[in-house]
């Protein structure tokens, strides 16, 4: 299906490379992010982090200490590198609200 970006009330979208995401991140307060570079690069930074897993992969295998991680799986994940209904039906289950929750309580 399509995917449709839709801009978040109050946020800003920067378009960057990930260089400038890199300093962007070294200087947020908090990051909510996918499981990816970005997760990497706030535990580089020590910055506080929110990462969506979803089903993928587990924090086990890329999770750090101290970020706060989404994951609705069993073990290690499914690690299907294309879209799959367990991954959906993960993504599913982490609601916005869940997300907004966890960052009010990180700021």
């Amino acid at each position: 299906g399509e995917t449709l970006q839709q801009d978040l009330p109050g946020a800003l979208f920067i378009p960057t490379n990930l260089r400038q995401a890199a300093a962007l991140v070294s200087t947020a307060r908090l990051v909510i992010c996918h499981e990816g570079a970005l997760h990497h690069i706030a535990a580089a930074f020590g910055t506080p982090a929110i990462v969506i897993y979803g089903g993928y992969i587990s924090p086990k295998v890329t999770g750090y200490d101290g970020q706060v991680a989404f994951f609705e799986g069993e073990d290690l994940g499914c690690g299907m590198r294309v879209p799959c209904q367990h991954c959906d039906d993960a993504m599913a289950l982490i609601t916005p609200e869940a997300v907004a929750a966890a960052a009010k309580r990180m700021l």
